[in-house]
């Protein structure tokens, strides 16, 4: 997609967001329902994730999907939350990376909305695909984004998971390390 064609999609999502996500959510989600856990990689995924698209233009599908999470979020936050609610325990990851970025788009008036929802599965700490990026920086802006708003409660839990997190690949990690150590050679891991 190039910017006259980006223009014009704008200008459509701005006038009819709710129109856009009843047409294209349904696709997207059934394209892109495939269980994939961290160590696997599946063909079907790669156009829809944001590192993956040429830096000269942008698949009209994923072009959409950015400016309704953008549109939805700004300008009928509580439209938004009623569609994701039912995407919400969906396995497609690329479903669960349109929900957090359209969350770290919220007004600061729904912060609470976007950490609980951050906090009810600690695998979305990691929902980016560490391509270009770090795995981890998806929930990092919204955690920049909505914990300054969030309530004192909902800011502690928050606080606490971050503390307290530990990755689910880190046994396995040690477990090689400590092997590796037991044998004299240096592996760069701690915690």
């Amino acid at each position: 997609m190039y910017d006259d064609d980006l223009e014009a999609l704008n200008d459509a999502v701005k006038k009819c967001p709710s129109q856009t996500w009843n047409l294209l959510m349904p696709h997207v989600e059934r394209l892109t329902n495939i269980p994939v856990d961290d160590y696997d990689y599946d063909e079907r995924l790669q156009n829809w994730r944001e590192e993956r698209t040429a830096k000269s233009g942008m698949d009209v599908a994923r072009g959409t999907v950015e400016l309704l999470k953008r549109a939805l979020a700004t300008e009928q936050p509580d439209e938004l939350i009623a569609r994701i609610a039912p995407l919400k325990k969906g396995i497609s990851p690329i479903i669960q990376e349109i929900i957090i970025a359209a969350y770290t788009h919220l007004p600061a008036r729904y912060a609470d909305t976007g950490i609980a929802w951050l906090l009810d599965d600690l695998s979305r700490f990691r929902l980016g695909f560490g391509y270009r990026e770090p795995e981890w920086m998806p929930a990092v802006r919204l955690v920049e984004a909505l914990s300054p708003h969030c309530s004192e409660k909902l800011f502690r839990r928050l606080e606490e998971a971050i503390y307290h997190y530990h990755a689910p690949e880190e046994k396995r990690e040690a477990r090689y390390c400590v092997k590796l150590w037991r044998k004299n050679a240096f592996c760069h891991y701690w915690g």
